[in-house]
């Protein structure tokens, strides 16, 4: 174990995140932070034992406010106390066992993939009309053109809101990010409150209009449903909201994002998947595994626990580097590249393992099989028209994803 210069608060581990990853993965594979309260694990097989022992480790934090990946701003909070349902709870992400199975189990139907193949029609006719204002010969932002609306799209309409809403949503879920996971000023964590505050109050009225005329979507489901045999109370029903709105669209968009760049990047990586569109699949699970949407996922240890050799305390915070394992040498060879011919594709640790495995994962899945695969038959070219040292990331450690991307499409 290593704790001097290992920080994820580290400007590198920003900028440059993989590199940052696999420095930290030759000095150990459990580093101690001390100037964040907390243990670093960097190696895939460490990292997987983590997440699938829920006998000792959980996600429950001891605030269990929505704090996760950056301590938030306490003006911001002081609004969502005083103007809101109070601090954001997380239902399904931070909660553990019988609590964590019951709170899922009230949505849960809506994600499973029995539910989620039947759609695959539905998002692509929802792409083809996105895909519809992209001219041949263009230069586009294909985050802003597509990356955003599609699953901010999907999960609009799964909620049962308009998509015509849509930036409106995706500006709600950037502001749960900066309270959770995005590190801003003051003055944008403040707009970020105002902004849940306006979210939450346009999605009570949304739930209080179900329980007067029954509808057939998410918010029916919340606006009915019952925990411990008792109705989800407002603050329950904004966590909810948050989670399904940020998991919802995060992760698709930054996937997307990093994919589409991949793919500029490697013409004969474009050539090889329009002759072989069997191969997307796999491309979909490679661009999971090097591009991980979410760098870090959060546990605790219930109890002194040895992991890799290092004994970590009980009480404390733990964060399994998904980015890292998802990159581990020992796993994956030449585990930089994106290799349609690995044999180990699907076993990356992106959507997390064990209970907490991600809700949406299937859904996410769909929506960059036909993506991807909607891109590379329309357009013979996709070329950078940009440099890669002007596109921009979030300033977080926890989330990754161009948050533009200008291409050339022939």
């Amino acid at each position: 174990m290593t704790s001097a210069n290992a920080s994820l608060l580290d400007p590198e581990a920003q900028t440059c995140p993989h590199q940052f990853f696999a420095k930290l993965r030759k000095q150990a594979k459990v580093h101690h932070m001390p100037d964040m309260g907390l243990y670093f694990i960097t190696d895939y097989a460490l990292g997987r034992k983590v997440l699938v022992d829920s006998r000792r480790f959980a996600k429950k934090t001891a605030e269990n406010d929505g704090r996760r990946y950056i301590e938030p701003n306490e003006a911001a909070q002081e609004i969502l106390r005083t103007k809101d349902v109070g601090t954001p709870i997380s239902l399904m992400a931070q909660k553990d066992g019988k609590e964590h199975r019951d709170y899922r189990s009230i949505v849960n139907a809506y994600f499973q993939s029995g539910a989620v193949r039947p759609m695959a029609a539905y998002v692509a006719e929802t792409s083809a009309k996105l895909l519809g204002d992209i001219a041949a010969g263009s230069v586009v932002d294909v985050v802003d053109a597509y990356g955003v609306p599609l699953p901010v799209y999907v999960i609009a309409d799964m909620l049962g809101v308009p998509r015509s809403e849509y930036r409106r949503f995706k500006a709600w879920s950037d502001a749960v990010l900066t309270y959770t996971a995005v590190q801003v000023g003051e003055e944008e964590a403040i707009a970020g409150a105002e902004l849940m505050v306006e979210m939450h109050k346009y999605m009570l009225e949304q739930i209080e209009l179900r329980r007067r005329e029954r509808r057939d979507d998410l918010l029916n489901v919340l606006a009915y449903a019952e925990y411990e045999g008792r109705p989800l109370t407002d603050r329950e029903l904004c966590g909810f909201t948050d989670e399904l709105l940020v998991a919802g669209n995060e992760t698709t968009t930054n996937a997307f994002a990093a994919g589409m760049l991949q793919l500029a990047s490697e013409p004969d990586l474009q050539a090889r998947l329009r002759a072989e569109p069997d191969n997307i699949e796999k491309f979909v699970e490679e661009v999971l595994r090097v591009g991980t949407p979410l760098q870090v996922t959060l546990r605790y240890a219930l109890e002194d626990v040895e992991v890799g050799e290092v004994t970590i305390p009980k009480g404390s915070k733990v964060f399994v580097g998904l980015a890292s394992a998802n990159r581990d040498e020992c796993i994956y060879a030449d585990a930089e590249r994106i290799n349609l011919d690995r044999e180990n594709v699907r076993p990356h640790i992106t959507f997390g393992a064990g209970e907490h495995h991600c809700l949406g994962a299937e859904l996410a899945r769909l929506e960059l099989r036909i993506a991807f695969a909607a891109w590379l038959s329309k357009f013979k070219s996709i070329t950078l028209a940009q440099s890669k040292d002007s596109i921009a990331y979030p300033k977080s450690y926890a989330v990754r994803g161009p948050l533009g991307l200008k291409l050339r499409v022939e």
